[in-house]
């Protein structure tokens, strides 16, 4: 799904950016090579990342109880 209209960047491309860097809105739009324009994506942006960083945090709970 389209998250940034402005320049068609998917939930996909975002998540992807998001898994491999420290993850900020600005740095996604850097990694991807592209500049935010109207800012209406910023929060579906913002959820993707807190949704990220919620299931590294999970899995390294797994991890640890399992060890």
């Amino acid at each position: 799904m389209i998250i940034c209209n402005c320049n068609a960047i998917s939930d996909r491309d975002f998540k992807k950016v998001a898994e491999n860097s420290n993850a900020s809105i600005k740095n996604c739009f850097s990694a991807l090579g592209k500049k935010p324009n109207c800012g209406r994506c910023f929060t579906s942006i913002n959820d993707i990342i807190q949704n990220v960083h919620s299931e590294y945090e999970q899995a390294d709970k797994i991890k640890k109880s399992a060890a």
